[in-house]
Order: C-alpha cells, then structure tokens, then sequence
C-alpha cells in the first residue's frame, strides 16, 4: 500500500514535471517566434506566410532538439502597415507603404527609369471629401512605396506624365481644383521634382496626352483644356507640341485630331508608330484612330473599333508587342472595363475578364524592369463612400490582380 506521504511525492512530481514540460513549450514558441521575426523583419498582424510544398513542415509534438530544415521561407504578403500622413520627412526617404496606394483617379502615371519602378503622382482622391493630391509613390514590384521628394508639384488631377529623351519624367499641366489650369513643366530625376523655365510653352491646360516618340526623339503633347472665364463649355485645344528636353515648340501639321481633351495616346516600338485613340470633343467621345508620323497626322479608316470613350488607359506593352487600351468612359459605355489591343493596323477585342464593374478612370504604365504593364484603379459604389485601390497586371491573356 502507498502512503499518504509517497502520494504527496508522487504528485508533486507530477505537477513538476507539467511545469517543465510547459517551460519547454513556452521556449518552443519563442524560438518559433524568433525564427519568423528573423525571416520576416518586424512581423505584422497582417503578415501572411507563403507556403512552398517543397519545403518540409514542422512536426508534432515540438522539441527543442527538433532539426529545423534550412530552407524554411516566410515571406510577408499584402503587409499593411499605418503611416502617418503628416511625418515631416527630409530628402528622398522611402516609407513602408501600405499594401495598396490610397485610391484616387486622374492619376499621372510613368515609367522612372532611374528606380527601375513605375512612379505614381498625384489625382483626386476617393471618398466622402475627394481632394486633390501630389503625393508619390512608386510600385516595387511587390507592393507600392511612397516617397518624400525635398520639393514636389501643387496637388492637381488631369496633367499628363511621360519621359523625355534624357529618362526624366516631365510632368505637365493640370488642374489644381480651384477651376485654374497650370502650364507648368516639372522633371523628376528619381530623387526630386524640379520645376522646368522653358522659354516656351503650351498654354495652360489639363486632360492633354503625352507620349515619347521614340523615332522622332521627341516627346509628344496632344490637345486638352482650359475652363471658359465665362462659366461655359470648356476650351478644348487640336494643338501639337514637342519637348525636346529643354524647350517646347509647337508642331504645325496640315491636318490634326478634333480639339478634344482626355484622349489615349501611346507609342507602338516595334511599328515605330504614335497612336491617338478617342478623346472628348464639344459633340461628346469620339472614336477616331489617328498616327503620328513626326510631320503630320493621319487618320486611320478602319472597320473594327473600339467605341468612342476618354479616360481610357492606352500603353505599349513591350514583351508582348501590342498596345493594350483599357477602359474608359463614353456615351453608352459609362464605366467601361472592355481591353482593345493595337497590333500596328488593326484593332482586336480581347474576350477577357478582370477588374470588377464598379472602377473607373484607369492610369497605366509599363514597368520596364519586371517587363509588365501595370494598372492602377480605384473601386468603389455609386456615392463612393468606399473606395479602395486597385493593381493589375496584363499577362496578353487576361488581368490578374497584383494584390489580393
């Protein structure tokens, strides 16, 4: 028979031994917290692990001699973090951005060799008191980071952003919300904004299309607008200029586009051709396909189109070979999520899905360095009380989203 006395023992060497079996759990669990913390930097509570199957798991029940396979890999995805919108901040520093930029549209939207990266400036931001922005930020690839130039533009929506011949971008135009329009020229160098003196320019305007036209080392402005002093329809310009990195000058061409604002303009590298798409008119969208040949214009006849709309997002998409325009906005059409494809003569309707139907006014452009086009949007309801932003990537196939 046991004693009361080797019961007591007995117990409490139970209860000792609990104890140590809880202290190496606890141990366990901080060493797997270390572990994550050291893969991962400062771990998030949105942090999401990446499974890789040819890595093997850990297994049950946890020992502290337990071998770890090397090749673990934790990754954060989709890492949101809090930023705070007013932190003073000195010269080009970078800030971990939160997985998705802010929503807005009328965005400004290029390619900044000198990062390697797509760069995003400024538009009207989203929700109960959209306001205009001048805000940067540039896509890595994996998530968007916004950054602190020393100097930067005026808020404004509707100017027009793509490189000249020496890799700077220049930003031109716009409208700072007030009803004025600006004339002004910017160059970001991929440290800092810097505005531009040229001797000449276009006139103070927004809603222009701007592209480099490589063949012609020259980068092209086409149209816009400018508010009626009077309060009446806006002054829609047919104008076409060249920047060529120093200066404007105006390009007198015998025949030229409707005087329109908000139309889609891209370069065609392998046709070595400058395309204009649509626009806005004083009759409403127009649907007209002209090119660009350094002298002149010339409009294209031709039996497939896309319907007449503005806003739409136009770029070449290097690898693939093809202008991809999606979007728009257009009598019939409202917030068209349709993608169009120009091949150099003819346009094609691409039978494919993507973002949902409640986004509008897309900015584009086509990341060099991971060779993809890149498209930022915002989504929305009707009153657009809750707007979010949206990155996708054309794959020639379809959209997929760059975030979820």
């Amino acid at each position: 028979m046991v004693s009361n006395k080797t019961k007591r023992q007995q117990s409490g060497f139970g209860v000792r031994s609990k104890l140590v079996r809880l202290k190496g759990l606890i141990r366990v669990m901080l060493t797997s917290v270390t572990l994550i913390t050291t893969a991962c930097g400062s771990v998030q509570s949105n942090d999401v692990a990446t499974y890789n199957p040819s890595v093997p798991p850990l297994t049950a029940p946890f020992t502290l001699n337990q071998t770890i396979p090397s090749t673990l890999q934790i990754t954060p995805l989709s890492v949101t973090h809090t930023i705070n919108p007013t932190a003073s901040k000195s010269g080009n520093s970078q800030v971990p951005a939160p997985s998705a930029i802010p929503a807005r549209w009328s965005a400004n939207m290029g390619y900044d060799k000198t990062n390697g990266a797509v760069l995003v400036f400024g538009g009207v931001g989203r929700g109960l008191n959209p306001e205009m922005l001048n805000d940067t930020w540039l896509w890595k690839g994996q998530n968007w980071v916004q950054l602190h130039p020393k100097t930067t533009p005026l808020a404004r929506s509707g100017a027009t952003l793509a490189p000249d011949k020496t890799g700077r971008l220049i930003l031109f135009g716009g409208d700072n919300g007030s009803g004025t329009t600006l004339a002004e020229t910017w160059a970001w160098d991929g440290q800092d904004w810097k505005q531009l003196q040229p001797t000449h320019s276009p006139s103070a305007r927004s809603g222009t299309a701007m592209v480099y036209d490589t063949a012609h080392q020259q980068l092209v402005l086409f149209g816009g607008e400018a508010p009626d002093p009077k309060g009446k329809i806006s002054t829609k310009f047919d104008d076409t200029w060249a920047w060529d990195g120093q200066d404007w000058k105006q390009l007198q061409s015998t025949h030229s586009p409707s005087a329109c604002t908000r139309a889609a303009m891209a370069y065609h590298a392998a046709q070595q051709q400058l395309i204009l798409f649509g626009g806005d008119d004083n009759n409403g969208a127009v649907g007209d396909t002209w090119t660009w040949n350094g002298q002149d214009w010339l409009k294209l006849q031709l039996t497939n189109s896309p319907t007449p709309r503005s806003y739409a997002g136009f770029v070449y998409d290097s690898k693939l070979q093809q202008a991809v325009l999606f979007g728009g906005v257009g009598a019939g059409l409202a917030e068209g999520l349709d993608t169009w494809t120009w091949e150099g003569k003819t346009w094609t309707k691409q039978p494919t899905s993507g973002p949902s139907s409640t986004v509008n006014y897309p900015s584009a452009a086509y990341d060099e360095t991971k060779q993809a086009l890149v498209l930022l949007l915002s989504e929305g309801d009707k009153d657009k009380r809750h707007s979010i932003s949206q990155t996708w990537f054309w794959i020639g196939t379809g959209w997929i989203s760059a975030l979820n």
